[in-house]
């Protein structure tokens, strides 16, 4: 389970997911083998650690930094099968590392690996590389691994390099987090800021190219005239929505144009980066269809470009294909809506002008225990992001995030709020369903409330902003 909700933070983004199995041996506790694209790892180690009430976090380092060496691609490990080394494996590798002259580069990829590790298994629910040093303190004891290694990082050095990329792993991942809020409260412009953040910091996965290529359609559809902005547009960010722009109408066509171009090339990047990622070809063909829009292009030469790829996802694409119909004053049929997704109904109903789409009040009770404090001043002690402009402040039952001064996200935990919530939760009408990471956010747009949830579908928080 851990692994697997590693991979998931991870997003499987680089190249393809290693398998992990289980051993009896006693020499290696948890190793990367490059060409059998397998983490292996010793059941004494989870023996060692099996008692442990931190067990979750402690496996968690162990396995997001092999996985790190994985995704990572790290050349020297090409030709050995272990990154942490027992005493008969320890002669093996310095046999190896002996011959070799850039032991400075494997410190590198060790530093990278670490970052890497303490990053995805921090989005993913695992606070790993505080658990880093106890974890390899044990290890190297229990399996007597010597303390150096001629070309290779010492252990000292190691963790001296865990110590030194807490602080930044942490900081990465929380900016990460209000990235993902950002973009599910449709605060577009504070998410692009974040994942470029994390972008300027190497961490350049498919999932964050999509993001920034949604964040960037998203402010392009809500330039759009009022004529157009009323119809739904099958994007991939969710899985059953009309996306909300929150975003001023502004702004020239030119604005526009630069807007979809970002959206294309960052779509393009994801899917360089996994040639099969499908949320970021459907997304590039909802910028291509919007592109052909507003040039007044949305021609047969294209809507054949739509049934070329219609078995990229069929409702998806169909829902495309209605659209066209719509904007180019060809009545959809009913057999159209029928192949296509619960946005075809929808932007059919809007055509036909069907329905209302005033959004009802729904009662309930917001989190009444917020310091009225964040209204005149926000005292210290807080973290701030000066670049971002942001600043998060920890009380007992919730956490403020503000940002451009006046901004306000809170996040709630308070258990009884949460217990009280969770009780009426299913039969609340919800606007919108978020597929992020391990997360999944459910939203209430009328309120300015979100529920997160996490992959075992239980309340975590409530989100006001």
């Amino acid at each position: 389970d851990i692994f697997n909700n590693i991979i998931r933070g991870i997003g499987n983004n680089f190249n393809r997911t290693p398998k992990i199995e289980f051993v009896n041996t006693e020499n290696n506790p948890a190793y990367f083998s490059p060409k059998k694209k397998t983490i292996y790892i010793e059941n004494k180690v989870i023996n060692l650690f099996k008692n442990n009430p931190d067990y979750d976090h402690i496996m968690a380092y162990l396995l997001s930094h092999e996985l790190a060496h994985h995704y990572l691609n790290h050349a020297w490990m090409k030709n050995i099968d272990f990154a942490y080394s027992s005493t008969d494996a320890a002669r093996s590798v310095t046999n190896y590392l002996i011959d070799q002259t850039d032991g400075g580069q494997r410190k590198e990829d060790e530093t990278q690996a670490d970052v890497f590790a303490g990053f995805y298994a921090k989005i993913s629910g695992y606070d790993a590389l505080n658990f880093g040093k106890m974890c390899l303190n044990k290890i190297y004891s229990e399996y007597k691994v010597p303390e150096e290694i001629p070309g290779y990082p010492s252990l000292d050095e190691r963790i001296e390099i865990i110590q030194s990329n807490i602080t930044k792993t942490n900081e990465l991942a929380e900016i990460f987090y209000i990235g993902n809020l950002a973009l599910v409260v449709g605060d577009y412009s504070l998410a692009n800021n974040c994942y470029n953040e994390i972008w300027n910091n190497n961490f350049s996965s498919r999932e964050i190219f999509n993001n920034l290529g949604v964040t960037s359609l998203l402010k392009a559809i809500s330039l759009l005239d009022a004529e157009k902005s009323k119809y739904t547009f099958p994007l991939y960010i969710d899985q059953n929505t009309r996306a909300e722009n929150n975003i001023s109408r502004s702004g020239e066509s030119t604005d526009l144009i630069d807007l979809l171009k970002d959206a294309e090339d960052y779509f393009s990047k994801s899917i360089e980066k996994d040639e099969a990622y499908l949320p970021a070809k459907i997304n590039r063909l909802n910028t291509e269809f919007l592109l052909n829009l507003v040039s007044n292009k949305l021609d047969k030469n294209f809507y054949n470009t739509l049934e070329s790829n219609i078995h990229l996802d069929q409702s998806r694409v169909n829902d495309l294909m209605v659209l066209y119909k719509i904007f180019s004053n060809k009545k959809p049929k009913s057999k159209d809506i029928k192949l296509g997704s619960a946005v075809s109904k929808l932007n059919y109903e809007i055509y036909n002008q069907e329905k209302d789409f005033v959004s009802k009040n729904i009662s309930i009770d917001k989190y009444d225990k917020i310091d009225d404090e964040y209204l005149l001043w926000i005292t210290k002690p807080y973290k701030e992001y000066r670049g971002l402009k942001i600043l998060v402040k920890e009380y007992e039952n919730y956490k403020l995030i503000n940002y451009r001064n006046d901004k306000y996200i809170f996040r709630i935990t308070d258990k009884i709020y949460l217990k009280e919530i969770s009780e009426i939760a299913e039969s609340l009408q919800i606007s919108k369903v978020f597929e992020l990471n391990s997360k999944i956010y459910k939203t209430i747009d009328s309120n300015k409330i979100v529920f997160e949830y996490d992959s075992n579908d239980k309340l975590i928080s409530v989100i006001q902003h």
